[in-house]
């Protein structure tokens, strides 16, 4: 006979699952980024990304067009494509993540 109830014992295991801010989960993540590095951003994942500090080459998967960031300057993205962000030098980025894609 199996007991359902975990009991005290297994409750650590389910410590880290925490629920989620959203607006935190949402809020800009800085992330530095070495000189000759790239960090991929998956669709659905990123809506903006703003060059902290550095400089940063920019790909959207579709778009023609790269682009060069500077520190200070942001590109908007649909969060539909693939997103790459190559440092130019040493880099520090923040993005903003995508808003959910349902309608109300």
């Amino acid at each position: 006979m199996t007991n359902a109830n975990p009991g005290p014992a297994l409750l650590h295991l389910f410590a880290p699952l925490r629920r989620v801010d959203r607006a935190a989960a949402s809020a800009p993540m800085p992330t530095a980024l070495p000189r000759r590095q790239l960090r991929r951003f998956e669709p659905g994942t990123v809506r903006r990304l703003h060059c902290v500090s550095g400089a940063l080459w920019v790909t959207i998967d579709g778009d023609p067009v790269d682009h060069v960031l500077q520190a200070g300057e942001s590109i908007e993205a649909t969060g539909r494509d693939v997103l790459i962000a190559y440092a130019l030098q040493p880099s520090v980025l923040s993005t903003s993540c995508a808003k959910p894609a349902f309608s109300s």
